[in-house]
């Protein structure tokens, strides 16, 4: 299950059969509506609640708000005690820490998602380098047994590789000197 959201309100996008079905959830009235592709979801829960929000209007009742504030949590006696423990060694009411938990939970998400969005932009901007990296390696190795029977000036080697380089790239070089080799016996 995916999640929208629009004007404070979420929905829930599941597939079944071919359709994508769409449910508001958080509201005391049944909200549902499909379509056929994922293009065309935030169109169709935009829909759903302009027309939600216009048929109360028109009936002159108030659309259901998402959220009131306030709700009942379902715990173990065990965990119970724990939190009532720890909010008074905190000095707070046991609801004001439930709201810091819940708070320190959202933020770490988030927290959770940058260091993620950062790692991810990390590799995103090394894998081309390594990539690279590979390709000059192995035409390093390709041009190796190419020129064994040469014995070679630093310079003639790094202008064979420049050259394989052009011919892998497309990019071309120009050579303005010549290399001197010496034959090997």
């Amino acid at each position: 299950m995916s999640t929208v959201k629009y004007k404070g309100y979420q929905a829930s996008v599941e597939y079944e059969d071919g359709t994508l079905f769409i449910k508001v959830l958080h509201v005391d009235d049944l909200l549902i509506a499909q379509c056929e592709s994922a293009a065309d979801v935030d169109k169709a829960f935009a829909e759903l609640i302009e027309g939600y929000l216009a048929d109360c209007a028109e009936l002159g009742k108030s659309p259901t708000k998402p959220f009131k504030g306030s709700f009942n949590v379902r715990m173990t006696p065990e965990l119970h005690k724990r939190s009532a423990m720890a909010a008074a060694d905190a000095g707070l009411t046991l609801n004001s820490w439930i709201v810091a938990a819940a708070t320190d939970k959202l933020e770490c998400g988030h927290l959770t998602q940058r260091v993620d969005n950062v790692l991810r932009t990390q590799r995103e901007e090394i894998d081309p380098l390594r990539r690279q990296r590979e390709e000059i390696d192995l035409m390093q190795r390709v041009a190796r047994p190419k020129l064994s029977k040469v014995r070679v000036s630093a310079e003639h080697r790094v202008l064979e590789f420049e050259r394989i380089l052009s011919i892998r790239t497309g990019i071309v070089t120009s050579y303005t000197r010549k290399p001197t080799a010496r034959w090997g016996n």
